[in-house]
Order: C-alpha cells, then sequence, then structure tokens
C-alpha cells in the first residue's frame, strides 16, 4: 500500500485568488459535488511529483476526511502552473481505474546500451489499471537488462501485481510495445535511410515513360 496524502480545503470563494488558492471540484461517490480551495504553494509542491497522480489523496471538507483521487486538471497556457483540479471520491472496497507510470530499470547493466550503444525507444510512459485504492502501485517497474539489440519488451511481459490487472488488449493480433532498443544510429545508417526516402519520393522510370506516351 502506498502513503496517502493529506490536504486541507476551505469552501471556494465567489472570486477565488488564483494566486494563493487553486480552486477544485470533488465529485462521485454518493455524495454532491463540493467546490473547494486549496493552498496554491502546496499544489505547487506536490503537483509534479508522481505520488500525487497515483495516491489517495484525502481532502479535509468541513473537518471530514474525504479520500480522494486526482482525475483531471487544467494548466496556465503560459505559467504551465495549475489553475483547477478534480477530484473523485473513492471508497476502500471499491476498484478504481487509473494511470500508473512505467519506470524504465536495469538500463545501467544493459549491456545492448553500455557495450553496443542501443538507443532506448519508449513506446509507452504509462498503463491503466484497476485496482482497489490501497492496491494502487506508484509505478510499474520494466526491467530491460536482459534486452538485446532490436528486442522488444511488450505489455504482456510485465509482471502482474497482486490485486492489480492491466486494462489493455492482449491478444494473438495486439501486444503493445512498451520499449525497444535499436541500434545507434550511424553516418551509413543515416545514409541509406536517406537514399530509401530519396527513391520513395522519386518516380520511377516506367511511370515516367508512361506519362510521356500519353
Amino acid at each position: 500500500m502506498n502513503k496517502q496524502i493529506e490536504l486541507t480545503t476551505t469552501s471556494r470563494s465567489v472570486k477565488p485568488n488564483l494566486n494563493n488558492f487553486i480552486p477544485a471540484v470533488v465529485y462521485g461517490g454518493k455524495g454532491d459535488n463540493v467546490l473547494v480551495e486549496i493552498d496554491a504553494k502546496t499544489i505547487d509542491r506536490l503537483f509534479h511529483t508522481t505520488a500525487f497522480h497515483t495516491h489517495v489523496i484525502n481532502l479535509m471538507i468541513d473537518k471530514k476526511k474525504t479520500p480522494t483521487l486526482l482525475k483531471d486538471w487544467q494548466l496556465n497556457a503560459i505559467s504551465r502552473k495549475v489553475i483547477h483540479m478534480d477530484f473523485y471520491r473513492v471508497s476502500a472496497n471499491n476498484p478504481v481505474d487509473i494511470d500508473v507510470p512505467l519506470r524504465i530499470i536495469g538500463d545501467e547493466t544493459c549491456k545492448a546500451i553500455t557495450d553496443e550503444k542501443g538507443v532506448l525507444q519508449l513506446h509507452m510512459t504509462e498503463i491503466s489499471v484497476t485496482c482497489l485504492p490501497k492496491d494502487i502501485p506508484e509505478h510499474i517497474d520494466v526491467n530491460i537488462s536482459e534486452l538485446a539489440l532490436k528486442q522488444t519488451i511488450h505489455a504482456s511481459d510485465l509482471q502482474s501485481l497482486k490485486g492489480v490487472s492491466f486494462n489493455i488488449q492482449i491478444d494473438e493480433t495486439h501486444d503493445p510495445a512498451i520499449v525497444s532498443i535499436q541500434p545507434p544510429i550511424t553516418e551509413e545508417t543515416e545514409e541509406e535511410a536517406t537514399t530509401e526516402a530519396e527513391n520513395i519520393a522519386k518516380p520511377s522510370e516506367t511511370n515516367t515513360a508512361e506519362s510521356d506516351t500519353e
């Protein structure tokens, strides 16, 4: 079980001071929607941490602890600071759907990277899971220590976690790539890619001849 975060809220003002407070809405469960404000400095400190997006956040609303998950948010287009947040009420006994970050480990000992100078390509950065709030993982590890050049780790290769199910289709025709290691880019590789692109863009002699005939 990961740690839980506690935040104090106050009833939202008619015109909230965005310099000091962030407006938020709390919804879901059996309660009505509640409009609150949260200290802006606290949000600035927590928002960009992984925990704030995967941990249960206990909001103190009218002196009552309300377990929630951060569901949505809005950022200022210029400053990228949070200007609004949505929190969804959760219950200890009801499963929730949540996106969990994928964490790459083993890259320091992966010979395809350290010795062969392979290029790591990350195809997915997070994965949707279903579990009880107490079982939400802070991240899911993807071990690439044994991955070789031109090899790929797929969704079906992810290690299962107790009480956690992945919300992703996996069958004979669909198994999304998570991470792969490609050969290093060399001058020869770039020249081959350029030549191939030119050949694709260049009209064939056959087509040119047919055009002249017409």
